[in-house]
């Protein structure tokens, strides 16, 4: 009977220098998060269930809460609620990114909270759009999804503005923005003025074309 020969021990990896930098980077990151726990989408027949997979579901309530910015059990299933119907059938991991999305916000209240979902909303509803862009077969289908393309990407960034503000709001000492009348007319001049000098909507509509091309030469070919 012949003996096995002896297989020496695959060397393990060593990461780089700079390998190790970036973990401990992640590692850093992750302790300053606020910890929160997935949610699962559970279906049974016609039925589904959205729940928590935590051991603790008392904890995973509060985690939940202290993520989007309140106290309120009504508020946070309400628009749990929403998120999961933004797309007809509530997928898991589209749930848990557009969570991920509110949480990496750190809304200070519900206000804040339901601005980050609708830019978690708008954001997927965009590369929707931006995947049909290649599926277009007409010129009346092209510019159909240029047009919703453009306001998609224009309301992102107007809520984008919104967010910092209420950034600067709240790092001044001043709470949540809430914007009167002035304040959004003051906020549409400057989006204008924008626009005029070849900012964002320009920037905007050369993706939108990009895309278009795009679409033309796949249809040609």
């Amino acid at each position: 009977m012949k003996r096995k020969k002896h297989q020496p021990d695959v060397e393990k990896y060593q990461p780089t220098v700079r390998e190790r930098a970036a973990i401990g980077r992640q590692i850093a990151r992750r302790e300053t998060k606020t910890p929160l726990p997935r949610l699962k989408v559970l279906r049974d027949g016609t039925a589904t269930e959205i729940s928590l997979d935590h051991p603790n579901q008392t904890v995973a309530s509060a985690l939940l809460r202290e993520a989007l910015g309140t106290a309120d059990n009504d508020f946070v299933e309400g628009l749990i609620r929403q998120i999961a119907d933004t797309d007809g059938t509530p997928d898991e991991g589209k749930l848990n990114f557009m969570l991920a999305v509110i949480k990496d916000t750190k809304p200070n209240d519900q206000l804040e909270a339901m601005l980050a979902a609708q830019m978690a909303a708008v954001h997927v509803t965009f590369m929707k759009f931006a995947q049909h862009f290649h599926r277009v077969e007409t010129l009346a289908q092209q510019d159909s999804a240029e047009r919703a393309f453009n306001k998609l990407a224009r309301t992102f960034t107007t809520q984008m503005e919104a967010l910092k503000l209420s950034d600067r709001r709240r790092a001044e000492g001043h709470g949540a923005a809430r914007l009167g009348r002035r304040g959004w007319a003051s906020n549409r001049r400057q989006r204008d003025t924008g626009h005029a000098a070849g900012g964002v909507k320009t920037g905007v509509r050369h993706t939108a074309r990009s895309y278009r091309r795009a679409a033309t030469c796949n249809a040609n070919h």
